[in-house]
This record gives structure tokens, sequence and C-alpha cells, in this order.
């Protein structure tokens, strides 16, 4: 694929899920002013290749030559523009999703799979990141780097002609080069700590380690036997301003958005999973129409009264460096689910019903994604099946006072 043409520093959507994912950092003394010389033999830059599976999220693009799996910015272009490991085992008809414009189909998903330094062998049916609501990890912050900005600036082009490809994007911050890369062990960084110093460059890396599969799991723990099913919540009602990401439909009479799995065609009529109220197409650059129905996919803010989102701003396009609905960076994925787990996500599947538009069992919890959630879901399936072993997120996020 013909890769955009984007300036080196501006990847800016990289270095939003790098600086979230868990990544190897500098060793001891990563706090200590550094003498880094520019100019110092790199020597041969180890490759990794992982021994197990991998976890990326990105658009999926296939122009006609096999998808791919976009880990730089993608050129916001009619089709978009994007390019990355190319994806064996991808079966557009096998979900939902995606969009076809002049013969070039995309979506947005996380994707697993093997790697073997070029190509991504999927190994799980891929998650739509509209729906993907993963569980929080905690990171250790790095403390402030010492390093002088023009130090940087040449250590930065450098990497950018050493590592090549493998280089995904890089910036400066606090004091250190945040570079960028699609998959590193521990060894690139281990790497350049001893050329440059710790501290001096942070490497991360754009697909993440499932985890060994053959670890042992963590028993789930009891769950209060007083609490029934007739104890679940009704959903939850925001008290105030909402927002939500998804598509928009009109025909002129009736506006609402898909939610959940979006045909992969154009609407032939207007989505009733969410009615909307106050919205005008014509404050919106853009969308295509099908036998009288309009569609787009659109940033939406308003209040919400269980049935319909009556706006109170006007729509606008997705930005897609803010994230949406209310969930956290990708979760540490240790062992594939245990039996007891999947038994747990069919249990909450014939529970929620059509209310969850998500559930998965996924690395050590079940993750469940509903419309809306002000905690009371959580806090009942914590009692139900125990604490932590359900995660609950909603496709809306509260607007902060």
């Amino acid at each position: 694929m013909r890769r955009p043409s984007l300036l080196h520093g501006s990847l800016v959507a990289v270095a939003a899920l790098a600086l979230a994912a868990c990544s190897a950092t500098s060793g001891d003394g990563a706090g200590q002013s550094a003498s880094a010389d520019p100019g110092a033999d790199l020597g041969t830059l180890p490759v990794a290749v992982p021994l197990g599976e991998v976890l990326g999220q990105g658009t999926v693009l296939d122009d006609g030559t096999g998808p791919e799996l976009c880990l730089e910015a993608v050129a916001e272009s009619a089709p978009p523009q994007c390019d990355g490991p190319p994806i064996d085992g991808w079966d557009w008809d096998a979900f939902a999703g995606w969009t076809d414009v002049s013969g070039v189909r995309w979506g947005a998903y996380a994707v697993q799979g093997t790697f073997d330094g070029e190509r991504i062998a999927v190994t799980a049916d891929p998650i739509a990141l509209a729906l993907y609501d993963p569980m929080p990890i905690e990171d250790e912050p790095l403390p402030a780097g010492t390093t002088d900005e023009a130090v940087l600036g040449e250590i930065q082009e450098v990497l950018a002609d050493a590592l090549g490809e493998r280089a995904l994007g890089s910036g400066i911050e606090e004091g250190r080069l945040e570079q960028s890369v699609v998959y590193d062990d521990g060894s690139l960084q281990e790497h350049l700590d001893t050329v440059y110093g710790p501290n001096v460059v942070h490497v991360v890396g754009a697909l993440r380690d499932v985890g060994d599969a053959e670890s042992s799991a963590t028993p789930l723990p009891e769950p209060d036997p007083t609490v029934t099913t007739d104890m679940l919540p009704a959903p939850a009602i925001p008290a105030g301003e909402v927002t939500i990401r998804g598509l928009v439909t009109d025909d002129g009479t009736d506006v609402g958005m898909c939610l959940g799995d979006v045909a992969a065609v154009h609407p032939r009529a207007v989505c009733d999973d969410l009615l909307v109220a106050g919205f005008d197409r014509t404050s919106v650059a853009g969308g295509d129409e099908l036998d009288g129905v309009w569609a787009e996919t659109l940033d939406l803010r308003g209040t919400f009264d269980g049935t319909t989102l009556t706006l109170t701003q006007p729509a606008a396009l997705p930005d897609p460096l803010v994230p949406q609905g209310d969930g956290g960076p990708p979760p540490i994925l240790g062992a594939p689910p245990t039996d007891e787990l999947i038994a747990v996500q069919d249990a909450v599947i014939a529970e929620l019903g059509d209310r969850a538009f998500l559930v998965m069992a996924f690395g050590d919890a079940v993750v469940v994604t509903v419309l809306y959630e002000d905690g009371s879901l959580q806090g009942y399936l914590d009692a139900r099946y125990g604490a932590g072993v359900v995660d609950v997120g909603g496709l809306m996020a509260d607007v902060e006072a």
C-alpha cells in the first residue's frame, strides 16, 4: 500500500497507544543525568520476534492487495491511506463493523495473533474498537529525563534511519525520546540504554505480548451466594451530558445511531439502537446517501433519557486521537480464558441479553460493554461473580463538569 506523506514526529496516534501500553522501561538509574552521545556507535540493533501471541489495535485496511494492520497514523482521505504488517487469516465476511468505499475496505479493530517479524496470523476473532472496553492497567511512571533537547533531536534522527520500517514514530517528551516500534521484547530498550545511558530513549511497542499460554490461572474469587438474578439493576440513565461515537443514520424523518455489529453495507433503514433528537445533517461535512438513508460515523454529545439522545451540541466528525466510551488502555493478557471464566461469560450473556453489546472472556476477566454504565451494573456483577471477574464499560461517557 502507498504510505501517506506524514512528518516523522507527528505520529500522535501511535504515541497515544504506545504510551498507554506496558513496555520495557529503562534499568537502574533511570532518573540520573545522562551524557548521551548522538554519535555513539549503535552497533547491531536487536530484532525481536515474539515467542507467543501479540495484541495490536489500529485500522485494518485492504485496498485489494490484502489486509494490513495500520500501526502508524492514518491519512484522513476518502478512502483512508495507511500501511502496516500484512494479516493472514483475515475474513471480512466473518464479521461486521467495516466500511467499503471505491473497492477499499477498512475498520478499527483489536487484533490478536502471532507475529513472525513481518506478518500477523490471526488466532482469535477481532474486536471492533467501538466495542472494545479493555481493563485498565497501572504503569509505573518514568522519572523525567535530563538529556538536552537538541541532543535528543539528533538521536531521534539517528534512530529513524537505523530502525527503518521498524520505527513507527517518535517524539521528545519530559527530557527523553519516546520511540515507538512495531514490537520490542525489551532487548532493543536494553541495547539503547547501553548505548546512550538510561532514561534517554524509551522504547514502546505497538504490538503487545498476550502472555504465556502455559501460565497458571488465578482462581476466581468467591461470589456472594445471596445475590440473585432478580437483583439485576435496571439500565442506568445518566444524570448529565454524555458523549458517544457511532454510525448516525437519517432518512429525513427519523435519526438513529447504529451500535454493536454495524452492518458492513450502507444501512437501508434508520438504525434504532439509539434514537437521536436535534440532529441537523447540514452541520456535518460528509456522509453518504443510499436509498434515501444518509449515514456517517459521528461523535455526538447530549442528554439521554434511556431511549433518545437529545443533542446539546452540533454533531462532529470523529477525532481518531480522542478515545471513545469510558474504557481504559489495553489489558495485560495472561493465559487463555479458563473453562470457569467462559462459564461466567455464558451466564452473563444469558442474564444481560440485548442489553450488552459485547460479552467476552478476555485474558483473566469477562469484558462487558453496555450503552451506559454508572457503576451499578459493575457492583452487581462484582457481588454475583466475585470482584474483578467481570469488567463493565459503557459506549457512552459522562461529560466532566
